[in-house]
C-alpha cells in the first residue's frame, strides 16, 4: 500500500523514490526475516525519521529519543553557567536555546514522567546553582506578578500536546482516531466527557492516552458546579458519576439518555421509571434506575431540585483564565498561561515587607512593574528583583544564609540591612542628599523620600513623567552604590552623573529604535541639559 502511494505521488509530483538509498523497518509484533522488500533494504535496528528515532521495541523509544537530548541540554547549560548571567539572562537561555531542543520530540512522542522530572530539575538547578531564593511557583509567574516568566516544562508539554486535539478536530479525516480508544463515541463526544483514562480497559497508545489525560485534567480544572452545568453533564463515562466505583458504560443508555437533564422533568425532579422507559424506549429495572440516581453526587441532586432545563452547548468549550473558549480557537500560549495562573503564588517576601511597614498600602502589581516600565536593562531588573524578594547580598542576609560572616556594616559598625546598605549608611547619605537636591532643582519639585521609597521605587499610578524619570535615577543609583561598595570605592555623586549620562545615551538609542524619540525628550530634556 505504501509503495502504491509513493508511485501515485511520483506520477503527480515527478519525484521518484530512490530504493538504493531507502530503508524500511517492520513495525509491530510480527517478525520478518526477509532482507529486502520490493528492492528496499529491511533493517531491524532503530532508525531515525524526521528527527524521531523509531524502533520495533516500544519500551526503548523514550530512551532513544530523550536520553541524548537531555545530555545535550546539560552540556549546553553547563557552558552557559560559566558566564555571569542575571536570572533574566538565564531564563532567556532556557527559553530560546534549551527547551527548543526538546519541544519538537516532546510534541510527537509520549513523554514518560522521568523525562519531566529530570528536565525540570536540570532547568531549576541552572537558575539557582547554589541557594534557592524564590520558589518555583513564584518564578514562573509573569513580571507584574513578581515572577521571572521562568518556563515550566510540564506546562509547556501539556500545552503542546493539547494542540493535537485542535489539529484532529480541524482535520475531519483524522476523527476515526477515536476508534482506537474502544469507546462507542465520536471524538467530539469524547472531548465533552469528564472521564479518567484509568477506567479504560482497552490498550491504547501511551501517546494518545497522555493527550486525553491532559485534556480531562484541563476540563476538570475548568468545571464550575452550578445547576446549569450539572444538567449539562454527560451521564455515561463520567468520572463524577460512578456505579460500583466505575463510570456507567451502557452504550444504549448513552445513545438515549445523554445528559443528566434527560433524567429530569422541567422542575428538576427525576422522572418516574415508567415515564423514562416509555420516553426513551428503554428497559431499565427499578434497581438499575435507583443505582443511577444514587451515583449522582448528593450535592448535585440537591442543586438540581427546582432547576430549569438548559440548552446544551454543542461546541467543545474549555475554561481558560475565566473565559469559556471554543477549543477551535485556543492556542498553546493560552493553555500554558492558564495552567501557570492556576498554581502561581505571590513571593513570600511581600509579606515581610508588609510586616515591617504595616502603615503602607502596597500595590504590588504596580511596584513590581516599575523596573520594566523605566528601563530595558536586565541588570537593573535583576537588582530590583533581589531587593523586592529580599535576597540582596547585604551582610545581614549573607549572615542568615551561611552564618559565617559578620552581619555588621564595615563602615558604620551597625547591622547591614538592605535599608542601611542603600540608604541609611553614613557613606551614602551624602550621595542621596546631593541627588535629591539636584533632581529638585532640575525639575522644580519637592522630594521627601524615605528608605522604603528608595528600596521599592515610587508608586506612579498617573504615569507622571517626572516620577518615571526619578524612578530610573533611583534604580541606577542603587546599582551605582552596589558597584562602588563592592569595589571598595567612594560613592561619589559626580561619578554617578557621568554614569547617568552614559546610561541615558543607551536609553536614547532604545527609545529611538521604537520610534519614541519625542517621549525620550519629554522624560529627560531637563536632566540632560543639567548634565
Amino acid at each position: 500500500v505504501v509503495l502504491d502511494l509513493l508511485l501515485q505521488f511520483q506520477k503527480n509530483a515527478g519525484l521518484k523514490l530512490n530504493k538504493e538509498k531507502s530503508e524500511a523497518i517492520y513495525l509491530g509484533r510480527s517478525k520478518c526475516y526477509d532482507k529486502n522488500i520490493c528492492g528496499i533494504k529491511l533493517i531491524n535496528e532503530p532508525t531515525k525519521v524526521l528527527g524521531i528515532c523509531i524502533s520495533k521495541d516500544i519500551s526503548e523509544i523514550s530512551d532513544l529519543n530523550f536520553r541524548d537530548k537531555i545530555e545535550k541540554l546539560k552540556k549546553l547549560l553547563n557552558m552557559w553557567k560559566q558566564r555571569r548571567l542575571t536570572l533574566y539572562g538565564k531564563v532567556t537561555v532556557i527559553n530560546s536555546l534549551a527547551l527548543s531542543q526538546l519541544m519538537y520530540v516532546s510534541s510527537a512522542l509520549y513523554v514518560p514522567p522521568w523525562v519531566e522530572e529530570e528536565v525540570n530539575s536540570i532547568l531549576f538547578s541552572f537558575l539557582w546553582p547554589k541557594k534557592v531564593h524564590v520558589k518555583h511557583k513564584c518564578t514562573i509567574a509573569p513580571f507584574c506578578e513578581g515572577g521571572l516568566r521562568m518556563p515550566d516544562y510540564n506546562f509547556k508539554l501539556k500545552a503542546c500536546k493539547l494542540m493535537w486535539i485542535k489539529r484532529i478536530l480541524q482535520n475531519r479525516k483524522l476523527l476515526h482516531y477515536a476508534d482506537i480508544f474502544g469507546l462507542p463515541l465520536s471524538f467530539d463526544n469524547m472531548l465533552k466527557l469528564n472521564f479518567d483514562m484509568k477506567y479504560l480497559n482497552n490498550y491504547i497508545s501511551p501517546f494518545y492516552k497522555q493527550i486525553l489525560d491532559y485534556w480531562y485534567e484541563l476540563k476538570s480544572d475548568s468545571f464550575s458546579v452550578t445547576a446549569e452545568s450539572i444538567r449539562s453533564q454527560v451521564l455515561c463515562y463520567n468520572v463524577n458519576i460512578l456505579v460500583d466505583n466505575k463510570p456507567i458504560t451502557s452504550k444504549k443508555l448513552y445513545n438515549c439518555v445523554t445528559h443528566i437533564q434527560d433524567l429530569l422533568d422541567k422542575d428538576g425532579n427525576f422522572l418516574e421509571l415508567n415515564v423514562l422507559n416509555g420516553l426513551y424506549n428503554l428497559n431499565v429495572s427499578i434497581m438499575q434506575y435507583n443505582s443511577i440516581k444514587d451515583s449522582i453526587p448528593p450535592q448535585w441532586r440537591k442543586m438540581l431540585k427546582g432547576s430549569k432545563p438548559v440548552l446544551v452547548n454543542k461546541e467543545i468549550n474549555v475554561l481558560i483564565r475565566g473565559k469559556n473558549i471554543d477549543v477551535q480557537n485556543i492556542t498553546s500560549k493560552m493553555i500554558y498561561w492558564s495552567l501557570v495562573s492556576s498554581i502561581i503564588e505571590p513571593p513570600p517576601a511581600l509579606l515581610k515587607w508588609e510586616y515591617y511597614f504595616p502603615n503602607i498600602d502596597f500595590v504590588w502589581n504596580e511596584i513590581q512593574c516599575i523596573p520594566f516600565a523605566v528601563t530595558q536593562d536586565t541588570a537593573l531588573w535583576y537588582l530590583q528583583y533581589m531587593i523586592i524578594n529580599r535576597f540582596f547580598p547585604c551582610n545581614y542576609n549573607v549572615n542568615k544564609w551561611y552564618n559565617n560572616q559578620n552581619n555588621l556594616c564595615s563602615k558604620c559598625n551597625v547591622i547591614d540591612t538592605m535599608a542601611h546598605y542603600f540608604f541609611e549608611c553614613q557613606y551614602v547619605t551624602t550621595f542621596w542628599n546631593n541627588l535629591f537636591e539636584w533632581i529638585e532643582n532640575v525639575n522644580n519639585v519637592n522630594l521627601q523620600l524615605k528608605s522604603i521609597d528608595v528600596l521599592l521605587g515610587l508608586y506612579n499610578p498617573n504615569k507622571d513623567l517626572v516620577i518615571h524619570a526619578f524612578n530610573y535615577c533611583i534604580l541606577l543609583a542603587k546599582s551605582f552604590i552596589y558597584k562602588q561598595k563592592k569595589e571598595g570605592k567612594d560613592v561619589c555623586f559626580a561619578k554617578f552623573q557621568t554614569m547617568l549620562k552614559n546610561s541615558l545615551e543607551i536609553e536614547r538609542y532604545r527609545y529611538s529604535s521604537k520610534g519614541k524619540d519625542d517621549l525620550f525628550e519629554k522624560l529627560w530634556c531637563n536632566i540632560l541639559r543639567a548634565l
